[in-house]
């Protein structure tokens, strides 16, 4: 397709991802789910980048990631307090940054070998199942089982994108890629939150965060990308 003397062939496959991209954005905005915008685009930015290789789409992601954020900030007040306990949980200890202080503390009780299984006291972290659940493996397992669940997902998303290079169809490519890459960009999004490397998204750790819906979903995910793998290789014998 040809627009203003110059030819873009990828433009007829980008419209109809970028409309279904923008339709699906607009919805959860109405909803005030940051989190899942900020999956919803870094899954976009990663995906489209293994289809294409072009670093352009990594660097216009992260400017829309950023112009979300920005947003959001100024238009929703739970994302303000959220950014807000972020930069500074100790303006209000007490109140908004008491989970966030607590879910540190116990991530500094773990130290290196942890409290022990049982020995912990994660039922003083506010939602411990769910969006503080990486702090109570810090503090009961301490780095080194926290720095092993990490490994887990680090795992899984090279087999993923194993899985997808060894698909001889480009939509099995895509698919098992998608799958590898969501899984662990929610893990790196929850886990970055406990550690105050970003704001808390509210996002669950997948298999491990309490939540019917997030652990059938994951599951369900895996089992795409086993089907995947078998169907690659009925196609090689």
């Amino acid at each position: 397709m040809r627009f203003g003397g110059r030819t873009y062939s990828a433009l007829p496959y980008l419209a109809p991802l970028v409309l279904t991209l923008v339709a699906a954005l607009a919805a959860l905005a109405l909803l005030k789910d940051l989190g899942t915008i900020a999956i919803l685009l870094l899954l976009t930015m990663a995906v489209l980048y293994v289809a294409t290789g072009r670093v352009a789409f990594v660097v216009g992601g992260l400017l829309l990631l950023a112009a979300t954020g920005a947003f959001g900030y100024f238009a929703f007040d739970h994302a303000q307090t959220r950014i807000d306990v972020w930069l500074d949980p100790y303006e209000d200890p007490d109140v908004t940054g008491y989970q966030t202080l607590q879910g540190i503390y116990a991530i500094q009780a773990g130290g290196v070998t942890g409290e022990g299984l049982g020995l912990g006291e994660p039922d003083i972290v506010p939602a411990v199942q769910t969006d503080y659940i990486f702090s109570a493996i810090a503090e009961e397992l301490g780095l080194a089982g926290a720095m092993g669940v990490a490994m887990l997902y680090l795992v899984l998303l090279i087999a993923g994108l194993q899985v997808a290079l060894d698909s001889p169809s480009g939509y099995g490519r895509l698919l098992a890629s998608a799958i590898a890459l969501l899984i662990a960009i929610q893990a790196a999004v929850i886990i970055a939150g406990n550690l105050r490397i970003i704001p808390t998204t509210g996002i669950t750790l997948p298999f491990v965060s309490y939540g019917g819906s997030s652990l059938v979903v994951n599951f369900l995910m895996v089992g795409m990308l086993l089907g995947i793998s078998e169907a690659s290789a009925r196609e090689r014998r």
